[in-house]
């Protein structure tokens, strides 16, 4: 019986900084074949609450990831983005228009 280690380094196909887990992976195998194994697609987790507007014509934002579960190498590509911005105009428009009081 032989026995084969195989051992790489998993580079960010995103922004870095989003990253979670290990970036080195290392497994002990009995064959070439069951080490090669059958890749994982991961999934988008749920987005986060958006970010607070500090001022009403910023903007604010919101993230996920695709780690529900963490894909294996070799997965398909994730279809979306892992990152939403907007205006916040938006949302202080709605707010302001609900503070009025009308007069005749």
């Amino acid at each position: 019986m032989q026995l084969f280690l195989q051992s790489k380094f998993v580079s960010a196909k995103s922004r870095g900084s989003y990253c979670i887990g290990s970036s080195f992976d290392q497994r002990s195998c009995i064959s070439r074949t069951a080490c090669i194994g059958t890749p994982i697609n991961g999934r988008w987790t749920s987005w986060s609450e958006w970010s607070q507007c500090s001022d009403p014509y910023g903007h604010r934002s919101r993230m996920r990831f695709c780690s529900n579960p963490r894909p294996s190498e070799g997965d398909f590509q994730r279809v979306g983005s892992d990152f939403e911005i907007t205006s916040c105009d938006d949302i202080s428009r709605l707010f302001h228009s609900q503070d009025r009081t009308w007069t005749e």
